[in-house]
């Protein structure tokens, strides 16, 4: 099962199991056969959008983002265009539909902290910008689930790291290879080319090194040193205690310590 199919289905099954409904319940409110969604479910076929569309509104899902979760997904799992169209369009117009309103004040406070961090990671615009909206959209299929968590912010900063690592260049360990992020370092203005091509071959080893860090003192190291956020601002997009952060920053300084003599990839926020 592709990463964007299998997206697509935890959403749905979150659903289910926040709201208590039972496949003989969809079957009820949907008239789809029992059978037919539990094999949707257990991804044994990837459903038209008809099928999926059914058990949305069965459940009360924001169906606008979850179709443009599944139509991502059917490219992935290489659908035909004309078959994507058509299982698209052959559904009634979907009335308009806007995120409750808490999810749009927290979508407005994140946005640009979550696409620093993307656009750090994944080293383009355009990756990182369809991540953060895909992860906004995952929000929002799971906004039930999400505020029953004991953090909403951490949830949704889980969400996030996930979305963004799981695209990263990776070394054969499987841990994120951050040598690229040098490039991107914020430099001093003024600093004459030599200088500046012998300091971003220099960061490339601190890139490593952060890239090995466990994820909790990774993104404070990126978050704080590279993007320039207070551990206050850390603290708040994370979702993550102040102390905690601060604990994070002074941990990950001792790790790195025997690699880079100043772990500061991109000078003082």
């Amino acid at each position: 099962m592709r990463p964007l199919h299998r997206m697509c289905l935890e959403s749905i099954r979150l659903r289910m199991n926040d709201s208590g409904t039972t496949l003989k319940q969809l079957e009820q409110t949907g008239g789809i056969p029992t059978s037919s969604l539990s094999a949707v479910l257990r991804g044994e076929r990837f459903p038209s959008w008809e099928i999926t569309f059914v058990i949305a509104r069965s459940l009360d899902m924001p169906t606008n983002p979850l179709q443009r979760l599944w139509r991502a997904a059917a490219r992935e799992a290489d659908k035909p265009v004309d078959w994507i169209d058509h299982s698209t369009t052959s559904v009634a117009i979907m009335e308009p539909e806007n995120p409750p309103l808490a999810l749009q004040a927290l979508t407005t406070l994140m946005r640009k902290p979550y696409r620093r961090y993307a656009r750090l990671v994944l080293q383009v615009d355009d990756r990182a910008d369809k991540v953060v909206k895909l992860v906004f959209d995952l929000l929002w299929m799971r906004w039930n689930h999400a505020t029953t968590q004991p953090g909403l912010h951490a949830y949704a900063w889980q969400l996030l790291r996930e979305q963004v690592m799981a695209r990263a260049q990776k070394h054969s360990d499987g841990t994120p290879d951050l040598r690229t992020a040098a490039v991107s370092t914020r430099l001093q203005s003024g600093t004459d080319p030599d200088t500046r091509l012998d300091t971003i071959f220099s960061l490339t080893d601190i890139f490593d090194a952060i890239g090995r860090l466990p994820a909790d003192l990774r993104d404070a190291v990126l978050l704080h040193y590279s993007c320039g956020y207070s551990e206050q601002e850390v603290a708040l997009f994370t979702g993550t205690p102040s102390s905690a952060v601060h604990a994070h920053l002074r941990h990950a300084q001792r790790t790195l310590s025997d690699t880079y003599s100043d772990p500061d990839p991109g000078g003082t926020p």
